[in-house]
């Protein structure tokens, strides 16, 4: 028959022979620590391109972007490009109406700075650059006026799969002429810029770490 004494000591027992093998337990035996993420590579370097220059403003244009670790959460753009501007764009007052323009060259660099931790994420940033661009007045004739302009961007970059580097940008900026070269002005008409220009974008590219 067994006795209360008799649970007891065997509880004891087996108590003890627990706290024993607690005490001699290897490293192994122990729940593994979550291991830390991987530093960031040494440089990000990414391609790409405005869809609509292709398919709806009859042009062309791309932009490298790099993210150095050294430097983040900034990254730096380098863009160029041409592009024949919708008429609803460019004739946006009643002075305006009839005139048309052709961007036939623009190079960009841009500057933002990431608020988001990774690769992608919300950003703002400074634009600057020089453009070329191309005014057809209602009469048709036409002038060339080189520009420098400046102003800010921002945007979301997104990046839709986990384990590649495909990436969508789409941003808004606004920028300021600085310097033209002459007034667009042809047969007595001068076109009425404005003091503020919107430049929306949606860029697609790829993202690779070239410096790991």
């Amino acid at each position: 028959m067994t006795t209360p004494r008799s649970h007891l000591l065997g509880l004891l027992v087996l108590a003890s022979i627990g706290v024993a093998r607690l005490a001699h337990a290897s490293p192994a035996d122990a729940v593994p620590a979550t291991s830390p993420p991987p530093p960031p590579p040494a440089l990000r370097l990414s391609v790409e391109i405005d869809p609509a220059d292709y398919t709806i403003y009859d042009g062309w244009g791309g932009f490298v972007g790099i993210r150095p670790a050294a430097t983040s959460p900034w990254r730096f753009r380098l863009g160029g490009g041409a592009a024949t501007l919708p008429d609803a764009a460019v004739q946006n007052s009643d002075a305006n109406d009839g005139w048309h323009q052709r961007i036939d060259g623009v190079v960009t660099l841009a500057a933002h700075r990431y608020f988001g931790h990774g690769r992608g994420g919300f950003f703002a940033g400074a634009v600057t650059g020089w453009s070329t661009i191309t005014f057809t007045a209602p009469s048709g004739g036409t002038v060339d006026v080189d520009n420098v302009f400046a102003g800010i961007d921002l945007g979301y970059r997104w990046f839709p799969l986990r384990n590649a580097g495909l990436v969508i940008t789409p941003h808004l900026g606004a920028i300021v002429p600085l310097y033209k070269s002459h007034e667009p002005t042809v047969d007595g008409m001068t076109y009425d810029l404005l003091p503020v220009i919107p430049m929306p974008q949606l860029l697609v590219g790829y993202e690779f770490d070239v410096l790991k």
